[in-house]
């Protein structure tokens, strides 16, 4: 579902708010879910759009109390940032790292589905030897 997360977000960004909302939906509830759809009227006002895929790379996973969870990506977004919607070129100062560490909070819904809650990019950067792919 993390992992579905991130072109789903994609294709969210280019669209209208009432459909970014339902195309995100199956992934990510709450106020995280506004603050997204916020998040791409924004990109949308400086006329930028992803560019890109990020590759996950899920570290741990840890089950909280009652249906939460929260997991650890060391991301590589070497190849992922934002692009001018207009020629569609990468802005270079945009483009990700390797080594991105990402954490994310999951609450699982009624229907049994899990959601992102927030999700965060943590100062340090991630080892990506740290695991295998």
């Amino acid at each position: 579902m993390y992992a579905s997360y991130w072109p789903a977000s994609a294709m969210a960004a280019t669209s209208t708010p009432a459909k970014a909302r339902e195309i995100l939906a199956p992934f990510v509830s709450g106020r995280f879910l506004d603050v997204q759809v916020q998040r791409i009227g924004e990109y949308q006002a400086r006329n930028q759009e992803p560019w890109g895929q990020p590759v996950v790379h899920v570290t741990d996973v840890t089950l909280g109390p009652g249906f939460t969870a929260s997991l650890h990506d060391c991301m590589d977004a070497s190849r992922a940032g934002l692009a001018d919607d207009g020629t569609h070129q990468l802005i270079p100062e945009t483009l990700g790292s390797s080594d991105t560490h990402m954490a994310a909070d999951l609450k699982r819904g009624r229907d049994g589905r899990w959601r992102i809650t927030s999700i965060v990019q943590l100062d340090a950067p991630c080892n990506p030897d740290s695991f295998s792919s």
